[in-house]
């Protein structure tokens, strides 16, 4: 599963990914679909392997009925809100190299980073055969979303202590 918005830059990775990835993924894996949610699936052609679903009310649902999510993303815009989401819901993730940008510490612990499509594949394939694996991403991607949270909020509470005493 992929989610994310129509942007140029989540639009050229889903591509590359359905060009470059998908075939080969689905010849060891017959199966497997990459499903598109949010308005990213707008600017997808209809084809084999390809599920759009577009905007979805209740996100939960699909996070629920996903086996994995992909990052498929090739330019960094800083921390990956798409890759925190994904963690936070549990959900097994494979990123490209940009998507670990601020989640450093969950590299191949949380989820797994693939560059090359060969690597997504490998990766993918891994979760989808091997439970034990799918099920210990699951468990860190939990745990790393909730540690970075707290981090997050004990520093944004450090920063407005620090406002209200500069007053």
């Amino acid at each position: 599963m992929f989610v994310a918005s129509d942007n140029d830059i989540n639009v050229h990775g889903i591509n590359w990914f359905v060009e470059e990835v998908l075939p080969d993924l689905r010849a060891k894996h017959p199966a497997a679909e990459v499903w598109l949610v949010g308005t990213v699936a707008n600017k997808i052609g209809e084809q084999a392997g390809v599920k759009r679903l577009g905007r979805v009310d209740d996100l939960s649902e699909v996070y629920g009925k996903a086996h994995l999510v992909i990052n498929p993303v090739r330019f960094n815009t800083g921390l990956s809100i798409k890759n925190l989401e994904a963690l936070a819901f549990s959900c097994p993730l494979v990123t490209a190299p940009v998507g670990t940008e601020g989640l450093e510490q969950g590299i191949n612990v949380a989820y797994l980073v693939a560059d090359k499509p060969n690597e997504f594949v490998d990766a993918i394939g891994q979760i989808l055969t091997d439970d034990s694996t799918a099920t210990r991403l699951s468990v860190a991607a939990r745990n790393l979303a909730e540690s970075w949270n707290e981090t997050a909020l004990e520093q944004l509470n450090r920063a407005l202590e620090g406002q209200g005493k500069a007053q």
